[in-house]
């Protein structure tokens, strides 16, 4: 039940907002972690403003069903972003183990992208 509680925080984040489209042309980051025993590496697309808006998600076993999991948990990160989610909500939504380690490849990447962007809001 508090799986459904966090999905419907999510989608009220999402209420009236319009579908922000990004440029054709971007810049692209990419990051690298390891998850459940893969090498996972991050495509981040942001917005001229430096707002994250998608996400993809790739790993060192391609043509895996955990990666295809993982390309369609990143496609519907990106669609929840450009239409509004915050970050930090989209984060709280993932389910965890008792130790709160996020147990999907997403969920990593959204603590790591969080983590970012707090400790560059810090002064110092």
């Amino acid at each position: 039940m508090k799986f459904m509680t966090r999905i419907a925080d999510a989608w009220r984040a999402l209420a009236g907002h319009q579908r922000n489209e990004l440029p054709l042309r971007r810049d692209c980051e990419h990051f690298n972690f390891e998850h459940n025993n893969f090498q996972w590496t991050a495509s981040i697309g942001r917005y001229p403003n430096g707002k994250l808006a998608e996400i993809f998600l790739t790993n060192s076993k391609q043509g895996t069903t955990v990666e295809y999991y993982a390309q369609d948990a990143s496609i519907a990160t990106s669609i929840a972003l450009q239409y509004g989610a915050p970050l930090e909500t989209l984060q709280s939504a993932m389910s965890r183990d008792g130790r709160n380690v996020p147990h999907c490849a997403i969920g990593v990447a959204l603590d790591l992208l969080v983590a970012e962007s707090t400790n560059q809001a810090q002064p110092g």
